[in-house]
């Protein structure tokens, strides 16, 4: 017997919030993942195995279209995401889902790459909608967004082979439980000392559970060759965090982040977290989800992204 979803790359933050949720509603969830990313992440364990989610272990340097492919998987979700050197980034966004979609087209499965928003690059308006995937971005701005749409062009590339049974999903700053990203260690420590950033600017975050909708949604045929656009909210950090300390029973203090980081943004490297950040609250997109809509997409809510933030403060997550 198959399964519903087989989550590639899936061992990690957007990973274990997936596929739980997924499980959660009743779908048979697999994750596959290099040894090296299961023994990196052994914190993560007890999550998957709470949550029902197998965990099949690669022991090779990499991860191919037959390791895919003989799991019998409804839904192939191409998950992984790497910031850091390009080698490293193209192996992940585009060489896997080159692997990806070999499998898919070999078994029949449906094809879904988790991209991000950052992908859409530098456009000449402010208005993001969902659509064909090469017809909704403008020109990569650094080695991230770069090699994200190159992973969106290679499943693009793929469409007669796939029969047409493919998605690109392009969330925003993600936020769930398990959180162990420099940046919620940030805010953590952050909150702490009853402070919480104020960044001066909106930015796109999207709850795990409203990409586990999106996977839903393609699961049972109702999205398919189209980049869609799963932002919970566009807010100030502050807006949330302010909320979400006083939620976890702090008074927090804002902190003027925002002007930090303009003196930072000039020296940040192009392919680190800081540098992409950077380009993220420069660009100050909307996002319009009119197809996700169309399909039937009903987002979690801002309230859920605070209650998300506010175990985050109080967890004590590695």
């Amino acid at each position: 017997m198959g399964l519903d979803f087989l989550l590639v790359g899936g061992y990690g933050y957007l990973g274990v919030n997936v596929a739980s949720r997924l499980s959660s509603l009743g779908y048979s969830v697999g994750v596959l993942a290099r040894r090296t990313s299961v023994r990196k992440r052994g914190f993560l364990a007890d999550a998957f195995a709470r949550a029902g989610v197998v965990v099949y272990v690669v022991d090779g340097p990499s991860i191919g279209r037959g390791d895919l492919a003989s799991k019998d998987a409804d839904v192939i979700v191409q998950m992984a995401g790497v910031i850091g050197s390009r080698p490293r980034m193209k192996e992940a966004h585009v060489d896997l889902t080159r692997e990806a979609a070999e499998a898919a087209a070999e078994t029949g499965s449906f094809l879904v790459f988790i991209s991000a928003v950052a992908a859409v690059g530098r456009l000449g308006g402010r208005v993001v909608r969902d659509g064909r995937p090469s017809e909704t971005r403008g020109e990569p701005e650094g080695p991230y967004e770069e090699t994200k749409a190159e992973g969106e062009s290679v499943v693009e590339s793929y469409d007669s082979r796939l029969r047409g049974r493919w998605l690109v999903v392009r969330p925003g700053l993600v936020v769930g439980l398990h959180a162990y990203h420099p940046e919620w260690r940030w805010l953590r420590r952050l909150a702490s000392l009853r402070l919480a950033p104020r960044l001066g600017s909106r930015i796109p975050f999207t709850h795990a559970y409203d990409v586990a909708s999106t996977l839903e949604l393609a699961y049972r045929g109702r999205l398919a060759r189209l980049a869609v656009h799963p932002v919970t909210a566009a807010a100030d950090l502050w807006d949330l965090a302010g909320r979400a300390c006083r939620a976890a029973g702090r008074s927090c203090t804002p902190l003027p982040a925002g002007a930090l980081l303009r003196l930072l943004c000039p020296l940040a490297p192009a392919g680190g977290r800081l540098g992409l950040a950077c380009r993220m609250l420069r660009r100050r997109y909307v996002f319009d989800p009119a197809e996700l809509a169309r399909a039937g997409f009903k987002s979690v809510g801002v309230d859920a992204l605070v209650d998300a933030l506010a175990v985050i403060l109080g967890s004590s997550a590695p």
